[in-house]
């Protein structure tokens, strides 16, 4: 009885907040509760990064530059030629004979062909080859002003508006910057779901504090179009840490579990919608190794030792990544791309001191922090006990790389930092100093153990000299 009567509360909030009071992912120029300085402030952050992006990225706006990269675009340009050329003649796109015997193109979820940006793109660009590349580029953009957003969402009380918009543009050079986001540009698909992780994560905490009908059809509506994005394997991990995410605030701060519900439920809308692509991929899986849980390979590129020290001495990483090729694979066998997950040293070092004063900090910092513990555990592997349990379940055991989960963790690693900045008057620095020291020992101490084993490992010293010297 009294869950049920707090479901039909949680739809009795829907009717009341249904009317105007929407802040809205989608309103970029709704910058808080401030008044002029606010919105001048937001609009300037829009405005300046708006031009160094397109400074940026001119060649390949304006320039008819493309993205080009690694085996994958090998394989996604020629069906996107395919698409495009099909599109353009009025023909049925989604299947073609220049593959094998015939192939189904929405069973390569990857190339998102029908993501209606796409769609649109597909239409009104002249060429081809530059469809990707603009929806790479939209997709960035996108991650930047959700950056934007969510610092300010999170940040409502902060009363200085030069603050909050410093902090602002904090929390979105570091998500920009991050390794893992341009060393992937060729994996567009990555950068497009991780867009869509951002805003989501902004409508969800939203709709658990305020349900309402419009927020409802927004976490449809990203949810369906992070779908359509593809590469099925990213966006469960996106997908747990979203339930993750949720499962924490609804616990810790003992809200209402109909709201969480309805998140679900518009999870389960939004695969509905994109039906038509999912079950083309689930059809391809049955013929492939994922078409059953459990097994060793699914472990394949696990978080191992030099993955997560990455994150403060990603370039210890790639001196053993190229000098000590065999000790680097042999803890996880991940590549580079997946493991370098660099966010900044200062970064990780507000998350650890959040961490340290986590008595003093806001409710929400505990709730990020819990969820990154679990985020951190899936991305373990086969180095944490109870994925070697969830490896024999469905959907958990048919996806390989857990490494990707990374992606989640640095997002739920830079939101506590925020919370550490809001506060930076009461900030013990002291401690902080405790911490920065401690991390600098560790690159210092990492750095020289991968310079001595990428030197020796299975060549002369000479040798490997004379490689450093070129």
């Amino acid at each position: 009885m009294r869950s049920s009567n707090g479901f039909r509360n949680g739809f009795r909030v829907v009717k009341r907040q249904t009317k105007l009071k929407k802040n809205s992912i989608y309103d970029f120029f709704k910058f808080g509760r401030g008044g002029f300085e606010d919105k001048a402030l937001i609009n300037l952050i829009y405005s300046l990064g708006l031009i160094v992006f397109v400074y940026a990225n001119w060649s390949f706006i304006f320039g008819g530059k493309i993205l080009y990269g690694s085996s994958f675009s090998f394989q996604s340009y020629p069906l996107t030629v395919e698409y495009f050329k099909a599109v353009s003649e009025g023909l049925y796109p989604f299947f073609s004979w220049n593959y094998g015997v015939g192939f189904n193109s929405l069973a390569d979820s990857q190339q998102s062909l029908l993501h209606p940006l796409k769609i649109l793109l597909s239409i009104i660009l002249q060429s081809p080859y530059r469809i990707d590349t603009i929806f790479l580029l939209l997709h960035v953009a996108l991650i930047f002003i959700t950056s934007i957003k969510l610092s300010n969402y999170f940040l409502p009380n902060t009363k200085s508006p030069y603050e909050k918009a410093t902090i602002a543009i904090y929390l979105a050079i570091v998500i920009m910057l991050n390794i893992a986001i341009f060393s992937n540009y060729a994996h567009v698909f990555f950068v497009a779901v991780f867009a869509y992780f951002l805003v989501l994560i902004f409508l969800i905490d939203k709709f658990l504090s305020n349900p309402s009908r419009w927020c409802f059809i927004q976490i449809v509506v990203t949810t369906w179009l992070m779908l359509l994005c593809g590469n099925f394997a990213l966006q469960w991990v996106v997908l747990v840490a979203l339930v993750v995410f949720m499962g924490c605030r609804v616990f810790q701060e003992k809200l209402s579990f109909s709201p969480a519900i309805l998140v679900i439920v518009a999870f389960g809308l939004a695969f509905v919608i994109a039906a038509p692509q999912i079950l083309a991929t689930y059809e391809a899986m049955r013929l492939s190794a994922r078409s059953t849980p459990g097994g060793y390979d699914k472990f394949f590129m696990s978080a191992g030792p030099v993955q997560w020290l990455s994150y403060v001495a990603p370039g210890s990483a790639y001196l053993l990544y190229k000098y000590g090729h065999e000790v680097f694979a042999r803890w996880g066998d991940n590549s580079l791309t997946d493991g370098l997950h660099y966010i900044g040293v200062i970064p990780v070092a507000l998350f650890f001191y959040s961490l340290a004063k986590l008595k003093d900090m806001p409710g929400q910092v505990k709730v990020f922090s819990s969820a990154a513990l679990l985020m951190a555990i899936r991305a373990a592997g086969l180095f944490a006990f109870v994925n070697l349990l969830l490896n024999q379940l469905p959907i958990f055991g048919q996806f390989r790389a857990p490494i990707r989960n990374f992606w989640t963790l640095d997002v739920l690693v830079l939101l506590p930092t925020i919370f550490v900045l809001a506060n930076v008057r009461t900030i013990d620095m002291y401690r902080l100093r405790q911490i920065l020291n401690a991390i600098i020992l560790v690159i210092i101490c990492v750095t020289v153990c991968a310079f001595i084993v990428s030197l020796g490992w299975e060549q002369s010293l000479q040798e490997n000299w004379n490689r450093l010297a070129v």
